[in-house]
């Protein structure tokens, strides 16, 4: 992948030297991850039909090997990287629905009811679950009813598998006439019983997370990870961060301790409320977090001529940034440095050249960033995909 954004970077006439070896920088070892089974802290599961042809299957799709043309759900039973806890609460889901009247919804236009379910856990084995319902045609009574028997059932089998909150997801797609607002991205949460959060280690933190906000699905790794670049980065007490797409705000209070304030900023409400509980629950006072988009908070760091030494650490969390976010960055006079982590980097190549390339082309303004390192890390064991950060620096 770093051979590719060196060759990119000799295609676009950026003038980096690139190594014998074709890389555009030194890359460090793949960070093990210490845990390499039973590691996901989250897991979504569809709704669909069964090898043995029941529409009421909880798992993952598949191509039918019998068939390549249809897709078949599978369970998540024989899959090692996830948790047990996970599966039990599959499982458990999987015969409720079975002896519910309402049908499953596994297509997205189709007239289903049940659509998925989701789950968070931590170390200590807390588990919190998230059923996702299309309400369709159901009145307010229907569903207020479906949701009595939810919690009836799962408050009495979901001790077996710790199961310490669950929340209620109802998707509006379906329904747009019935609500006079334009739907959410992430369609909201209702409590149903138990924690409203859940807690995790991590570190000298425990983190609060809610069931709409976001962190990285292998928490043993991402911690040292956080650890790793604070030390790779020489992070000292005149930097400020830029925590781009902070999500409950992790990095933001890992760093920190050793500088001057971290400055967090997310798009999404329920991610930038759990990262100002988190500073509060944490006693930690030099952290501001923003719901603010990432090109309007650079603009303000811009104009403020106190946020010298600043470190911008970017992490999105679907896709590539946008062309005006990487020319903010450019033009931000007081970025010495960008850490960038990304779970999808082919898509990310793109970013990393346009950070590179001399000031003045295609409108791009301010110093040109060099790449440093790379840091591969081991995000997801067992599986095609990791965590790659690449650390670049105006010089």
């Amino acid at each position: 992948m770093l051979r590719l954004f060196g060759e990119k970077l000799r295609q676009a006439k950026v003038p980096i030297t690139i190594g014998s070896d074709r890389l555009p920088c030194p890359v460090e070892l793949m960070l093990p991850s210490p845990i390499t089974e039973s590691y996901r802290n989250q897991d979504e599961f569809s709704i669909g039909i069964g090898i043995d042809g029941n529409p009421k299957t909880v798992g993952f799709y598949l191509d039918d090997p019998n068939d390549k043309t249809k897709t078949i759900c599978v369970g998540p039973a024989e899959l090692v990287i996830i948790k047990e806890s996970h599966k039990k609460f599959a499982k458990d889901f999987e015969r409720y629905i079975r002896n519910s009247s309402l049908t499953a919804s596994t297509f997205h236009d189709d007239e289903g009811y049940w659509k998925s379910i989701k789950m968070k856990s931590n170390t200590d084995g807390d588990l919190m679950g998230i059923i996702s319902m299309r309400s369709q045609d159901l009145s307010d009574e229907q569903i207020a009813e479906e949701k009595r028997k939810l919690c009836e059932y799962f408050t009495a089998s979901g001790e077996s598998y710790n199961l310490k909150s669950l929340y209620f997801q109802e998707c509006y797609d379906k329904k747009p006439l019935k609500y006079n607002f334009k739907p959410p991205e992430e369609d909201p949460c209702s409590w149903l019983f138990g924690e409203k959060f859940l807690v995790e280690q991590m570190q000298h933190l425990r983190l609060y997370s809610s069931p709409e906000s976001f962190f990285l699905p292998n928490t043993s790794v991402t911690a040292l990870m956080f650890g790793t670049l604070q030390k790779m980065c020489r992070m000292h007490s005149s930097n400020t961060i830029l925590d781009i797409f902070c999500g409950i705000g992790a990095a933001s209070l890992v760093f920190s301790k050793r500088v001057k304030k971290c400055i967090g900023v997310d798009t999404c409400f329920k991610n930038i409320h759990d990262a100002k509980f988190n500073a509060l629950k944490n006693g930690i006072e030099n952290v501001e977090f923003l719901m603010k988009m990432p090109e309007s908070a650079l603009h303000d760091i811009n104009e403020h001529h106190f946020h010298d030494d600043l470190i911008a650490v970017i992490s999105p969390a679907r896709a590539e940034l946008s062309l005006p976010v990487v020319k903010f960055l450019r033009r931000c006079k007081h970025l010495s440095k960008i850490i960038y982590i990304t779970t999808k980097p082919r898509l990310a190549i793109d970013n990393f050249v346009r950070l590179c390339k001399p000031a003045g082309s295609e409108g791009y303004l301010g110093k040109p960033f060099v790449p440093l390192f790379a840091l591969p890390v081991d995000l997801l064991p067992q599986t095609e995909h990791y965590a790659l950060a690449v650390v670049f620096q105006r010089f």
